[in-house]
């Protein structure tokens, strides 16, 4: 029994031995793998070319980059491009630009495969999109970030009939804590300039939790740089003339709809039907109004309406449009009745009955109160 049990204490203390020379020796090849690894690393700055070269023939697009460096995390060696540009097919000269790219190189695929294997991805500190959709992923990454900034963004948009807008954008977002940041400016080919002003209070994606103000400014020589964006939301209607927009917005925690405030200025303007039946010139147009909703339905209360052209002006303190639904009410308050008609006139706005009414008896005077439906006219 007692030389048993010696002989199996031998094998263990051997088997022991045994396995802590190779633990030994695995910690040491680590050591000299890692060593190398590191040492070759220093070189890489060297062969920039080469391993350009050979992502390129592993890639579906153009790579570039003002500085290749190797760094290692854990026992994985990391290619770091460092201005790096990528290149779409068939987009040469116009490239999505990003700070720095990494890409790892996974050894023991390469060295199984006799063919070297890497893993690389294009991600954001601190969000990971995952299987989301794109408005999921989206709202999670604009939630996560702390601070982005989009300089001199050109944006190409072509509308319905062919012809193409260029676009500069401008663009920061940051966040401090539950407070949120945004400005950011807009300009177009065609004279399009809009810039905005945000800031807030919560998650903007739940307005119930949220509470902030929006600034928003536009102006362009030509109001069709606007309405050619608004698609066939004013189809049948052209409007030209230059426009000054001014909009403030104001979200209050617990509303279900916000507060829209908007001053607006237009000057040489030409209302117009598409197919051109009748037209409406004026030299200016001005007015303050405030955007609701209302019983379902959104009203626009305008203030201090004015309309010029020539030596007629005509002034309205006060104005509602409100529309539910396909219907349109009108409310106007001291409605001088002289300057409008010398407006309307010649103009043919108006059904010729109504034209007739103006033209032949000249009304003075103004209406106190008055409500009009569409289906009125």
């Amino acid at each position: 029994m007692v030389a048993g049990s010696t002989l199996n204490r031998s094998i263990f203390h051997r088997l022991s031995s045994v396995l802590w020379g190779a633990i030994v020796i695995l910690i040491v090849l680590l050591a000299i793998y890692v060593s190398v690894g590191r040492m070759l690393s220093g070189l890489t700055g060297a062969y920039q070319k080469e391993i350009l070269q050979e992502l390129n023939h592993r890639v579906p697009f153009f790579i570039d980059a003002d500085k290749v460096s190797a760094q290692w995390r854990s026992f994985t060696p990391v290619v770091v491009l460092e201005g790096l540009r990528i290149t779409l097919p068939g987009e040469f000269g116009q490239s999505i630009e990003l700070s720095e790219g990494r890409i790892a190189l996974d050894v023991a695929g390469s060295l199984a495969s006799r063919s070297l294997q890497t893993e690389g991805a294009l991600r954001i500190r601190g969000f990971d999109g995952g299987n989301a959709l794109l408005g999921e992923w989206l709202q999670a990454f604009l939630l996560n970030l702390e601070r982005l900034a989009l300089g001199d963004a050109r944006l190409a948009l072509m509308l319905p009939g062919g012809e193409q807008r260029n676009f500069t954008l401008d663009l920061g977002l940051s966040r401090e804590g539950s407070r949120r940041h945004l400005r950011g400016t807009l300009l177009s080919s065609s004279g399009l300039e809009a810039r905005v002003l945000g800031n807030g209070v919560g998650n903007p994606f739940e307005p119930g939790a949220f509470s902030g103000q929006l600034y928003l400014d536009v102006s362009a020589a030509d109001m069709a740089a606007v309405t050619d964006l608004a698609g066939e939301a004013l189809s049948g209607v052209q409007i030209t003339g230059g426009v000054d927009l001014a909009t403030w917005l104001n979200w209050e925690q617990g509303q279900s709809q916000p507060r829209i405030e908007l001053r607006m200025g237009m000057d040489k303007v030409l209302l117009s039907s598409e197919e051109a039946s009748w037209q409406l010139p004026l030299d200016r147009v001005q007015f303050a109004a405030a955007l609701l909703n209302r019983n379902g339905g959104w009203g626009l209360d305008i203030i201090d309406l004015e309309l010029e052209r020539g030596e007629t002006s005509l002034q309205l303190p006060r104005m509602q449009l409100l529309v539910r639904g396909e219907t349109l009410k009108l409310r106007a308050q001291a409605l001088s009745l002289a300057p409008l008609g010398e407006l309307l006139a010649d103009t043919n706005v108006l059904p010729p009955a109504g034209m007739e009414v103006f033209g032949v008896l000249q009304p003075q005077g103004s209406v106190s109160s008055l409500e009009l439906d569409v289906a009125d006219i």
